[in-house]
């Protein structure tokens, strides 16, 4: 007789059939019988042995369109964009054909994954089994379909879902000047070379010769040669730093012209101007007319020399008074301002700002902002701050670890400090901190230390001789300066990753919320007084662009039981509405083991919570199997491996300490890449909140583990309502989520971590992930935006589809994160290549319809309600106003933002075979905000890019675990020190065990 626990699952998978059949117009991907399928047909597509129950639940025998025929040919459909012919080609389902191939199977299909392995990397003779023919005529056609200047795919008109709201907007109108401006080359190069500054390239005299100049002092000596120089006659020139000089009206000289400094000037340089000359003209203007006959129709492109002069004009007289980062300028804080940072950083506050092209004209977006400088003055006193010490007691301190020296010496390298001892003050290039104090450093060999010459040479006596001396530039002088003497240089942009006490505080003291922070862009309004703007007569509006949004209403949610749940100010909690998990697993055996002190009451407490607290969401779980107080230094590999083979666990749950990422990583490796076990870790801290007396959301606190824990053991947490989610998307669909972490600064390898995350429902509630590192093919650099192995990666996740539903998807919806608005071409001619290549490579005829979609989050655009200054509600869509003038793109705050103000993600769609309309992509988009499964609210991206992101950063801490290494704590393979892993290292590093990787173990 069936175990009530199976009962209890069989009960809940019969009511989603029934719903799903209940729908008017039968949400249906039948699968035709295998014995219909051609035998000509190429079908390395799925493995024999898949027998596992489809997740796409089919209602009688009627089968839905080959795929080779479907949305993914254009070619074969000579319809317009006409909504209503494409509703009803979608929905309407076809009798089944002989010759339909949607079972993606054939007789000598057996070889195409051996063992049930799936990985396409294991695959070696998938692509040799193709005809040369076949392949040639598949990549002639790669070609027609996306040529590298076809433009982005225009907007098939505007949403209407949803209620009205009127929003103000950080967008400024700009009048742009009419006629000419003129665009000069300008070189700006040091006189009389300093031996640390880098050469001038161009020839070996030239290099000896001459030296680059930083951008801070190339605009000053431009500015003297403003001042100076006849060719300008009254002139005021807008100029970029670099090489790009632009003027209102012609320059009149011969060229090239050279203007050299004087030599009582503080700054011995000279310029070397001459003019660009465009192409087919003999002039080097660059006629402003063309943004305004872009924005009338007149022309297709963007005329992006335009625009990048109007840029320049903008930003030249900001760069001159304030500190510009990117796009963002700063000043130091005032007296009463300065909020200082642990770790002995400060913050300083400024504004961003850049041309943006909107619907209708070129508006400016302003945005205040804040980052990390490192404080200016005595060296020593950083130190003392950086090592949450005092000045004083540093004079103590024995020695400087070498954990300590190393942190110092990826903050310092590269930083610039000035010293006064010799009366004269000269500045410096730090390179490293040497590992022995000014005491015991020798200097030459007859054993004088750095102590003793500084007393010889300079009569000082070094108060802090204990702690170890500075090297710095030129490298071949052997220069080194006590710490003491050296003071930071003002200005230093801090660029290296925060900790999380850091980002923590930063977010306490600019955390702004809209009504004081549009108060604040407005305060910044001050192009009136802007030399450089009156020059060039543009003309920034004083009232920001207010644009019409709509707020779409949130999806329905179904729980267990058929229990819908509406979600409201995009929220909901299932405690309070008795609702259990639509599929809840059942824990048979599982562990808990205690890295952290927790008292003997403590911990039954805990116990019984998660036993009532799992039972009430309809996860069968009772007391722990196994349970032990651990060391942190145990061997984590034998004892996760005794969990898995003697125990027999489930599930491991394991209390850290609070403050041990280290002991995370390893654990999280070890489970992952070596063992197979699924973990769930939590900290102390929570554990001690969960079990106090005094807490009054201690179930919501347990509840949320227990999300986490259902979706890593292949439960369903909640889904949506399929009759809600747009009628293009009821036949077999997969949705793709991608994203590429990057390493920080100062990180020992420069590798990428790209991840890509496939959902295998048809409610998208389940996901499989790929991770591949990154190795950039033009160089010998592994960091690199473009993701290189995306067609490995889509190989594999549309296989995974295809195991679970027994179905292949008729359309891809593919979420890119992370790229910026200078790359999308680039990545549409390079990524969506790869997905549609990675569909021929599975079979020659397979085209799905691929929709491919830039998510972009680190913008400035930001939007307030117009009459009460609030945050625009969870789901507030804007597609006018201040998007693109063509292209089919929108904003979406799908989140609540309890403080600060909300930052809406930036859609861009940059291909899209499916034809979306304006409001189906928009809606559904809103709906994958809701689906994220480690909390019960919606987020402010789609659920897959979220998910991307997780399982890149896991394979990040899988590098960082396997670099560390530790002789207490082992986690399988390791990777040699800096800069000498290989990609196949890194590869091995990071591959997840075969059993986990269609399972959510990344969150």
């Amino acid at each position: 007789m069936p175990s009530k626990s199976k009962r209890s699952r069989d009960r809940r998978k019969r009511a989603l059939i029934r719903e799903n059949n209940s729908h008017p117009d039968s949400i249906d991907h039948g699968t035709p019988g295998l014995s219909s399928v051609p035998q000509n047909v190429d079908c390395r597509f799925f493995s024999p042995t898949m027998n596992e129950p489809s997740r796409y639940e089919t209602k009688g025998s009627v089968a839905v369109h080959s795929v080779g025929n479907g949305q993914g040919c254009r070619a074969q459909h000579d319809e317009s964009r006409d909504g209503t012919a494409r509703d009803q080609r979608d929905s309407e389902p076809s009798p089944v054909s002989e010759n339909d191939d949607s079972g993606f199977t054939s007789s000598s299909a057996s070889d195409a994954f051996r063992g049930g392995c799936e990985d396409s990397d294991t695959i070696q003779s998938a692509r040799e089994s193709e005809s040369v023919s076949h392949l040639s005529e598949c990549e002639l056609e790669l070609k027609q379909e996306l040529p590298k200047n076809a433009p982005l795919p225009r907007r098939p008109g505007f949403g209407k879902l949803g209620k009205k709201i009127e929003l103000i907007s950080n967008c400024y109108p700009l009048k742009v000047p009419e006629g000419n401006v003129y665009h000069y080359d300008v070189e700006v190069i040091g006189l009389v070379r300093n031996p640390e500054s880098d050469a001038v390239p161009g020839g070996a005299e030239k290099s000896k010769k001459y030296r680059c100049l930083k951008t801070k002092v190339k605009r000053k000596v431009i500015e003297l040669m403003v001042e100076r120089d006849a060719i300008f006659d009254g002139l005021y020139p807008a100029y970029d730093g670099e090489k790009n000089l632009y003027t209102r009206k012609p320059l009149h000289s011969p060229f090239p012209h050279i203007f050299t400094t004087n030599d009582e000037d503080e700054i011995q340089a000279q310029v070397e101007i001459k003019p660009v000359k465009k192409k087919n003209t003999v002039s080097c203007a660059i006629n402003m007319d063309t943004i305004h006959a872009y924005f009338e129709r007149q022309i297709d492109s963007m005329p992006m020399e335009a625009i990048a002069a109007l840029e320049t004009i903008m930003r030249h007289g900001a760069c001159l008074r304030l500190t510009p980062i990117g796009h963002s300028f700063f000043s130091p804080p005032g007296p009463g301002c300065l909020n200082p940072l642990a770790g002995g950083l400060e913050i300083w506050y400024g504004y961003h700002q850049s041309v943006r092209i909107s619907q209708w004209q070129p508006t400016v977006n302003i945005d205040i902002s804040a980052t990390t400088f490192f404080p200016s003055g005595p060296l020593l006193k950083y130190l003392a701050r950086f090592l949450d010490m005092t000045v004083d007691g540093l004079r103590y301190m024995p020695f400087l670890a070498d954990r300590d020296r190393n942190r110092l010496n990826r903050k310092l390298e590269g930083k610039r400090i000035a010293t006064s001892h010799s009366h004269l003050r000269r500045k410096y290039t730090v390179m490293w901190l040497e590992r022995e104090s000014a005491a015991n450093l020798r200097v030459d060999e007859n054993g004088l230390t750095v102590a003793r010459y500084f007393k010889e040479r300079y009569d000082i006596n070094l108060v802090y001789s204990n702690l170890p001396c500075l090297r710095v530039k030129p490298r071949e002088r052997n220069v080194y300066l006590p710490i003491e003497l050296c003071e930071l240089v003002p200005g230093q942009h801090y660029n290296s990753e925060l900790t999380q006490a850091q980002k923590s505080e930063m977010i306490k003291y600019t955390s702004s919320d809209p009504k004081p922070r549009f108060e604040k862009i407005s305060n910044n309004m001050n192009f009136g007084n802007d030399r450089c703007t009156q020059e060039f007569e543009v003309e920034v509006s004083e009232d920001p662009l207010e644009v019409e949004g709509r707020t779409l209403d949130p999806p329905s949610l179904i729980y267990g039981s058929e229990q819908k749940i509406r979600p409201r100010d995009g929220a909901w909690n299932m405690l309070h509405q008795d609702a259990k998990f639509l599929d809840a697993v059942v824990i048979k055996k599982w562990a808990l083991l205690y890295f952290a002190d927790i008292r003997r009451d403590s911990m039954r407490k805990f116990e019984d919570l998660l036993e009532e607290t799992g039972s009430s969401l309809g996860i069968d779980i009772k007391e722990p199997h196994f349970k032990k107080f651990v060391r942190p230094r145990y061997d984590i590999i034998e004892l996760l491996t005794r969990m898995k083979n003697e125990i027999k666990a489930d599930l491991v749950i394991i209390v850290i300490p609070d403050n041990n990422e280290n002991l995370y990583r390893h654990i999280k490796k070890s489970a992952e890449t070596v063992i197979g076990l699924i973990t769930q870790c939590i900290r102390q801290k929570t554990v001690l909140k969960i079990t106090n007396p005094r807490t009054r959301c201690a179930s919501q606190l347990v509840a949320n583990l227990f999300l986490k824990i259902n979706a890593k053991m292949e439960g369903i947490n909640y889904t949506l309502v399929l009759s809600e989610i747009p009628s293009l998307l009821w036949k077999p669909v997969i949705v793709i989520g991608a994203d590429v972490n990057h390493p920080g600064a100062y990180r020992e390898l420069k590798e990428s971590l790209a991840a890509c995350a496939g959902s295998l429902d048809a409610r998208c509630s389940l996901y499989a992930v790929r991770t591949r590192p990154q190795k950039n093919k033009n160089s010998n650099k592994m960091s690199t935006e473009i993701i290189v192995d995306l067609q490995s990666m889509v190989v594999d996740l549309l296989r995974a589809f295809y195991r679970h539903t027994k179905k292949k998807p008729e359309k891809i919806i593919f979420y890119r994160d992370g790229v910026s608005e200078g790359e999308l071409l680039k990545v549409r001619d390079s990524e969506v290549s790869s997905v549609r290549k990675a569909c021929r490579e599975i079979q020659v005829d397979y085209k799905p319809g691929i929709t491919f979609i830039v998510v972009q989050k680190r913008h400035h655009v930001r939007f307030t309600e117009k009459f009460s200054r609030l945050n625009v509600p969870p789901g507030t869509v804007i597609d006018t106003g201040v998007t693109h003038p063509q292209n089919f793109d929108f904003f979406l705050g799908s989140q609540k933002c309890p403080k600060g103000t909300a930052k809406p993600a930036h859609y861009t769609v940059i291909a899209d075979d499916n034809e979306f309309t304006a409001d189906d992509l928009q809606k559904f988009t809103n709906q994958l905000a809701y689906t994220y499964v480690r909390c019960t609210k919606s987020i402010s991206i789609p659920a897959p890019v979220a998910y991307a992101h997780l399982a890149a950063y896991r394979a990040r801490q899988y590098l960082d675990a396997g670099r560390q290494g530790s002789s207490s704590s082992s986690s399988g393979d390791s990777l040699p020190g800096r800069n000498s892993a290989c990609l196949e290292d890194v590869i091995v590093c990071t591959k997840v065990v075969d059993e986990l990787r269609n399972r959510m173990y990344f969150v």
